[in-house]
């Protein structure tokens, strides 16, 4: 039995249930992503140490957790403040569409503030005035935000005897699940309070990483959970307008089916024979050549004439922006309102804000929630993502891509701009198609040419081909 934190248990029931159904019971925090990775939520009952240096959404985690708790589960909570006044703490959770305001006219919350300059006088009533609060509403999650400031009064001895005999007795005696807040100063990554290993069940580090290129990064370690099987990794995050903080967890991979007899066409002359009838559905396939060989002219190519013939298409650009791509769509006699109606979407994406986590967020966005691409995913410029990521990074997030629209049955076209035979390839055991294309000087004209690389699942024809565009329209000769 799992038990999702919904309101206070009869004893009947408390004392039916075994050890092992409280080991396992769950408070969800609605965090997205975090309930994914930690089999549910929080350990009901427990006590999570959330610890992070400033700017890296600390508030907004907890804040989700007690706004969770209240709107979907009927918990009430508890938020005791040292940081921020109650009006400034509501101005700035609204903006993350939540309304606490609400809550607590509904008796589902209760905002305790503490001024700043506490005494040591103050401290020994803080303890009651939280114990009477949480009975008064009945509250089943709380958060003590910060105890950096108790700390400094009492020193970490004290502090961890006050904050072991309170958050035990209401966890023991109210099922309380909490949250205590800890800053570290910038630069530094441990807590070094000593209170996480004495009673936290939970402990998560957020952090900020400014060694990649581009913008920065957020990062959540959870340090320990008892009860709970985590991976050992650090999972980015983001903080995302209205949503507030998002984990970023790998894009979902199940199982795959793909059949030969079941095509994409590209409807460019004369390339779909040279792909055994066109690409395989659900297969990725990358286009790769120097800059000015006509990878997006195909791309593009491939994307109006998939519109044209019923097809649902997403068109993600790494490289130039939508106007740009509509005025060649033009040049290739589209007409790029006509096709966003119909079924294309054509979306920018600024290589420098994006990450791992914001693209995974993105895709599953765009694709899971918004429905674009539901039979042709393309992904024009992957060679400014390249200059972003190190390598490891794009191979390891080209790769999930790949597997997630293979799982969905859709097809992927990437391109990347590369000499392929000069520089090497990149994405090759990736990729279930590679086209590879060039740009032949000759002796009078400049011949733009394409040979099918590797095709999996297919006898194709292996000798260059020209790519030659003919009274608008792209064919393959």
């Amino acid at each position: 039995m799992v038990i999702h934190c919904l309101g206070v248990l009869d004893m009947s029931t408390k004392a039916a249930r075994s050890e092992e159904d409280l080991r396992l019971s769950r408070c969800p925090t609605g965090v997205p992503g975090f309930d994914e990775v930690t089999e549910g939520g929080l350990v009901r009952g427990t006590l999570t140490l959330l610890a992070g240096n400033p700017g890296t959404g600390k508030t907004l985690f907890a804040a989700r957790f007690i706004y969770t708790g209240a709107t979907k589960w009927n918990e009430p909570g508890v938020y005791v403040s040292f940081a921020e006044p109650r009006k400034r703490f509501y101005e700035f959770m609204r903006q993350f569409d939540m309304d606490f305001e609400s809550l607590e006219a509904k008796g589902l919350f209760s905002f305790i503030q503490i001024p700043t300059a506490i005494s040591r006088e103050a401290v020994a009533t803080l303890t009651d005035n939280i114990f009477k609060t949480v009975m008064r509403i009945g509250a089943k999650r709380l958060v003590i935000d910060s105890i950096t400031p108790l700390m400094h009064i009492l020193g970490p001895i004290e502090t961890r005897a006050m904050l072991h005999n309170a958050i035990y007795n209401l966890a023991l005696l109210f099922n309380v699940t909490s949250i205590l807040i800890a800053d570290l100063p910038i630069g530094e990554q441990r807590i070094g309070y000593s209170v996480e290993e004495f009673i936290a069940d939970t402990v998560i580090i957020l952090k900020l990483d400014y060694s990649k290129p581009g913008s920065y990064r957020r990062y959540m370690n959870i340090i320990k959970m008892r009860g709970t099987s985590l991976a050992e990794v650090s999972l980015e995050y983001s903080i995302m307008p209205k949503l507030g903080l998002v984990v970023h967890t790998p894009l979902s991979l199940g199982r795959t089916y793909i059949s030969r007899s079941e095509r994409i066409n590209t409807y460019i002359e004369g390339l779909d024979n040279l792909l055994g009838g066109g690409i395989i559905k659900g297969s990725s396939t990358l286009i790769i050549g120097p800059s000015g060989s006509g990878k997006t002219l195909l791309t593009l190519s491939i994307a109006a004439e998939n519109v044209k013939h019923g097809n649902n298409v997403l068109y993600i650009s790494f490289d130039e922006p939508v106007s740009q791509l509509a005025e060649t769509l033009s040049l290739l006699g589209y007409n790029h309102q006509q096709l966003e109606a119909t079924g294309l979407k054509i979306v920018y994406v600024d290589p420098y804000t994006v990450t791992p986590g914001r693209l995974r967020h993105l895709m599953k966005d765009l694709v899971m929630g918004k429905g674009f691409g539901k039979d042709l995913v393309i992904i024009d410029g992957l060679s400014a993502l390249y200059r972003i990521l190190d390598e490891e990074e794009f191979t390891r997030v080209s790769e999930e891509l790949v597997l997630l629209f293979k799982n969905e049955g859709i097809s992927l076209i990437m391109n990347m701009a590369r000499d392929y035979f000069q520089e090497g390839g990149l994405l090759e055991t990736i990729a279930d198609n590679i086209l590879v294309l060039r740009i032949n000087p000759g002796s009078t004209q400049v011949r733009r040419e394409l040979i099918i690389l590797k095709s999996r699942m297919n006898i194709v024809d292996n000798r260059w081909h020209e790519l030659a565009l003919e009274e608008g329209r792209l064919k393959v000769i």
